[in-house]
């Protein structure tokens, strides 16, 4: 090979930085670049060749990247441990524009990163009494997450999050449960309809976060499919008992004689259904539900370790 063709011939080499793939060519062997992408130096090998002529070395290509964070100033990625980014030269915990988990644009002032649901820098400081003292949310923290993810049947979530959700929807709904007893048929429609909205606008939530949830276990969301059919049927029993509690509210304002009795028992049989499935709900959640976070898997990194 002439001395010309082997100069203009690009070779490989690995940025050790941020593990891309770069192409030099011969003339710039025994020199220091920037890596174009992290802007790390990078020492070109002072000989292109590996020692035959017309051989060019293999340029070993990286199985995983060494990066495992994102620098919250400029999004580039860095590895957990780093102290400064290689980019901006900035600590990678302190920047408030990037997600220091995912790597995602937020803005300055946002709590959490909408797209992987973590806190959005690394110390977890939020403000207010939405973090617990280790950086993780309290529980009225995953409570609301699940509100913002709302239809995300992706990821994982550890045991913290789908207690916190399961928590919060039950001390909501107590005492709308207590109110719909009271015997006052006002107070009495307004907990039924309440109730039902309520149950209707955390519906959904409550089946993403039952998917992530089987997902953080290592099981596959389908294993679901009896929980997710309980509160289906739930929430029908809870459309049909709010528009029979107020057609007898109504009767019972406007008859003089009394109430249907056969609607009151129905009314009967349909709570006694509601606690049926709700007893069937929590064997359940009891059998699968309950069991801590697996290591890294097909449906994402351990959330207790992010």
């Amino acid at each position: 090979m002439r001395e010309s063709e082997r100069s203009a011939m690009p070779f490989s080499i690995t940025c050790q930085s941020c593990r891309r793939l770069l192409r030099a060519k011969d003339e710039h062997a025994g020199k220091t670049l920037k890596c174009p992408g992290c802007e790390a130096p990078i020492d070109v090998p002072a000989t292109a060749l590996s020692g035959q002529e017309g051989e060019w070395p293999q340029a070993e290509i990286p199985t995983e990247p060494s990066s495992n964070k994102y620098c919250g100033t400029c999004g580039n990625g860095v590895m957990e441990q780093a102290i400064a980014c290689m980019k901006c030269g900035v600590p990678p915990k302190s920047g408030k524009d990037y997600c220091y988990h995912c790597g995602t644009k937020t803005r300055p002032e946002a709590i959490i990163c909408v797209k992987c649901g973590m806190p959005k820098n690394a110390s977890g400081n939020l403000g207010g009494n939405a973090l617990s003292i280790n950086g993780s949310l309290s529980l009225w923290g995953y409570f609301t997450q699940c509100f913002v993810k709302y239809a995300d049947f992706s990821g994982r979530a550890r045991r913290r999050e789908y207690w916190g959700f399961i928590l919060f929807c039950n001390l909501f709904s107590l005492p709308l449960g207590f109110l719909s007893a009271s015997g006052n048929p006002g107070v009495m429609v307004f907990a039924e309809i309440i109730g039902l909205l309520f149950g209707l606008a955390a519906l959904i939530p409550a089946w993403a976060v039952t998917c992530r949830r089987f997902h953080d276990i290592g099981m596959s969301a389908l294993v679901g499919i009896p929980i997710f059919a309980l509160d289906a049927i739930g929430t029908l029993l809870s459309i049909v008992s709010t528009i029979m509690t107020v057609a007898v509210v109504r009767q019972a304002v406007n008859n003089p004689f009394g109430t249907n009795a056969n609607a009151v028992s129905a009314l009967e049989a349909i709570g006694v259904g509601e606690l049926f499935i709700l007893f069937l709900s929590i064997i359940y959640i009891l059998i699968f539900l309950v069991r801590d976070s697996v290591p890294d898997n097909q449906y994402g990194p351990n959330p207790k370790a992010a």
